[in-house]
């Protein structure tokens, strides 16, 4: 057991550095040289010299730093490195005159970065405790009012992406389906005819003769329903759903629909369908190559569709009301917490 207030041996050598000591006797205590300097005979006390100069400090051994350095060189096995290459030599280069502290008290590992005391390990950059700094989600996905489904039917993306998907007669397609959203559309001599809107738990149809349903029941009135999230007008019906903007607009032969949204991220759900996988926020336009989505629309692997593949067939549904189609159905997303990321299907088209 080290004795830190009463030393008595007499001549004891310690060269902490690897340099050159001439270490004189002392008529107490020990002396401790971690520079390679000759250290001078001190009559009491301790004396330490830190940096290999030819200055002599003298400490008491009741002085707490003397305690704290006996301690850790006896901790150390007599062995340091005063530039830093090990504990002992890294907590010396901390110490001003004999009476500094070490800076931080953090602890490292890996090469990471530490802030306020807490632990990184792997490389990585921790706040202070030691919280994982957070992840940054994507940018808004956001889509204006140029987003839209026209004429016979042409499509027109959220990126700008344009191309065609005439589908097959009185057949009915998922044009979008996202969390809590589902819009289908019946195509005819390819045209679409009406529409079938999910809201949450409300059920939306308006068709070619201009007649708006909701739930079942018909509102020949012009005027807002459903708490204002429904407004009809004319030959307009105006839809504010969660993420959407949405107007539906009769132009008597055939039906048109127009998108907008501040971003189709935040609920944590990425949509999809005819139209809806076109708001994925990459950055790129996509151009059909024929009347049938090709070069536009996803297969079930995230490719697109080749002339005569027939993928448009991936997003046919059973009714006006589908929220349960097999394919690309999102309606029933949940974020989970998870941040926002575009996923793609698995599989062949067929």
């Amino acid at each position: 057991m080290l004795n830190l207030n009463n030393l008595t041996n007499t001549q004891s050598t310690h060269n902490l550095a690897g340099g050159t000591s001439v270490q004189q006797p002392a008529t107490q205590g020990q002396n401790f040289n971690f520079g390679g300097a000759v250290q001078q005979p001190s009559t009491q006390g301790q004396n330490f010299n830190f940096g290999g100069a030819g200055n002599t400090q003298n400490l008491n051994t009741n002085n707490l730093l003397a305690m704290i350095m006996q301690l850790l060189q006896q901790l150390m096995g007599n062995q340091g490195n005063a530039a830093g290459g090990n504990l002992l030599g890294g907590l010396l280069g901390g110490i001003a005159n004999g009476g500094g502290a070490v800076n931080g008290g953090g602890v490292a590992n890996g090469g990471a970065t530490v802030n306020g005391g807490g632990v990184a390990n792997g490389g990585g950059n921790v706040t202070a405790g030691g919280r994982p700094t957070p992840i940054t989600v994507p940018d808004p996905v956001t889509v204006n009012n140029g987003a839209t489904v026209w004429g016979d039917p042409h499509f027109v993306g959220a990126e700008g992406d344009t191309y065609d998907v005439k589908g097959d007669n009185d057949k009915i397609y998922n044009l979008l389906s996202d969390k809590g959203i589902q819009l289908n559309s019946t195509f005819k001599g390819n045209l679409m005819q009406d529409y079938g809107l999910v809201v949450g738990d409300n059920e939306i149809s308006f068709d070619k003769a201009g007649k708006l349903k909701i739930n079942g029941e018909e509102q020949k009135e012009d005027g807002k329903y459903l708490d204002g999230m429904v407004e009809k007008k004319g030959n307009t019906v105006k839809v504010k759903a969660g993420e959407y903007n949405l107007s539906l607009i009769n132009n008597t032969s055939y039906m048109d629909v127009k998108f907008a949204s501040a971003n189709v991220a935040a609920d944590g759900v990425m949509p999809h369908g005819l139209w809806g996988q076109t708001a994925d926020g990459d950055g790129k336009k996509r151009t059909g190559t024929d009347t049938d989505g090709s070069g536009a629309i996803e297969r079930l692997d995230g490719t697109m569709a080749k002339a005569g593949d027939k993928t448009y067939k991936l997003y046919e549904v059973g009714s006006l009301f589908d929220v349960n189609f097999e394919n690309f159905n999102h309606f029933w997303g949940n974020n989970g917490g998870d941040v926002v990321r575009p996923a793609a299907a698995s599989g062949e088209a067929s």
